[in-house]
């Protein structure tokens, strides 16, 4: 008996065959843990989609009037993509050959290449990582305030040393003492606090 002929895929199948094959491995940022909590031992570290949602979330509501907001929400969303293949490296990690930025804008051309509009995404997270402009600048301040806001929040949770990740944060932010002074340990605390207090019945 011949074979049937399978019709050749529609330009219309393709990209949505495409799109599937994008959004498969970019959800897999879901279910990875950012390495420096799992380094600490921190029980039930966030993922790197959460950290990156956080970081949205501030650039959504500390972005400056002065600058592009919804350039710098992309950068965010986008910041930590290339982990969903390289993962997510932390400086007491071996480097792949090449180096960790030659790695990760290789994961990035891959993961963008079949997408309409992966130049243009490609292009804002090298924006991003090279802080070739105002927005990439703030969103790098804005991953380094949800680390070191997390950090004081599972310290304050679990009893965790996390000294490391406040103190980096608060040297990475020199330039933004507006964010800077967030990440303050005894008001964060009293905050804290306030918020127990307030959900009490």
């Amino acid at each position: 008996m011949n074979e049937v002929e399978q019709p050749a895929p529609t330009e219309d199948a393709a990209h949505q065959a495409a799109l599937q094959r994008f959004f498969a491995q970019a959800l897999r940022l879901k279910r990875l843990r950012r390495s420096g909590w799992v380094r600490k031992g921190v029980r039930e570290p966030e993922s790197v989609a959460e950290h990156s949602w956080g970081v949205a979330l501030m650039v959504a509501v500390l972005c400056p009037t002065t600058l592009n907001r919804e350039r710098a929400l992309m950068m965010a969303v986008l910041h930590d993509l290339a982990e969903t293949i390289v993962g997510d490296l932390t400086p007491h990690d071996l480097e792949p050959e090449g180096g960790k930025r030659a790695a990760e804008t290789k994961a990035m051309q891959q993961l963008l290449e079949e997408l309409d509009n992966g130049d243009a995404l490609r292009e804002l997270w090298l924006d991003y990582e090279h802080l070739r402009s105002p927005e990439a600048a703030f969103v790098k301040a804005c991953d380094k305030l949800e680390m070191g806001l997390q950090a004081l929040s599972y310290e304050r949770e679990q009893g965790a040393e996390l000294e490391e990740f406040c103190f980096s944060a608060r040297a990475a932010l020199t330039d933004f003492s507006t964010l800077q002074a967030l990440v303050n340990r005894a008001s964060w605390t009293a905050s804290q606090e306030h918020s127990d207090e307030t959900e009490q019945p």
